[in-house]
């Protein structure tokens, strides 16, 4: 079997799915018994040529750097969805709502024309399997939890604290209905919003097991 590579554009010492998913891929294959494999952070062009031949595994858009090499990509996040998502909340005259929406555009680009180039596709989720099945092949890998790595509870009276800001711009915002979703199906565990909401916000969870 060829070497595998597994790269990054991002540094290995920040913390974020570009460098986080590619360390849980390296240590599941050595546990695994592939010894042949190699993780590379702050991947750029000249690191092209060292790698050609490898199997590689190209985490987001670090495949676009790609200009002679064959790679799948790892797709764990849609930059031109969240752009979307972002200008939700931000009123009509908002520069930074058309400031979103161009992005929005701008990485639909990059992204479909990374996709194209790449082998594969591997999605981190349905939602992301959905958007990108109709560019190139793909397979769905769903997350889950390492158990030994989680201590059981007898805690019979359960507090979640949700932390923010849950502001448009943030993030967090685009959490909501995941939210909803959640107090509905767990309605015997309160939940407790921490940092900053608007109305729109604390509108849609007023449910009785929410404190805000």
């Amino acid at each position: 079997m060829r070497k595998i590579s597994i790269i990054s554009e991002q540094p290995l010492n920040m913390f974020n799915g570009n460098t986080v998913r590619p360390q849980w891929e390296y240590q599941g294959l050595k546990k695994n018994g592939y010894d042949d494999i190699e993780l590379v952070g702050n991947f750029t062009k000249n690191d092209e040529k060292r790698i050609h031949g490898n199997l590689i595994h190209a985490q987001q858009l670090s495949g676009r750097i790609l200009e002679n090499s064959k790679f799948i990509t790892d797709v764990h996040g849609l930059e031109y969805f969240q752009s979307k998502n972002l200008a939700r909340g931000f009123p009509f005259y908002s520069w930074k709502k058309w400031a979103f929406l161009y992005k929005s555009k701008y990485w639909k680009k990059i992204e479909k024309k990374t996709f194209e180039k790449s082998l594969h596709l591997i999605c981190a989720g349905e939602s992301i399997f959905e958007k990108v099945k109709k560019i190139q092949n793909a397979t769905v890998v769903r997350n889950s939890l390492i158990l030994e790595n989680f201590s059981p509870t007898s805690c019979n009276d359960l507090n979640i604290a949700l932390v923010g800001p849950f502001i448009p711009g943030k993030i967090n915002y685009l959490a909501l209905e995941e939210i909803k979703l959640i107090s509905k199906k767990l309605s015997n565990v309160n939940f407790t919003i921490i940092g900053k909401t608007d109305l729109f916000f604390r509108e849609n969870l007023n449910f009785k097991n929410y404190v805000k």
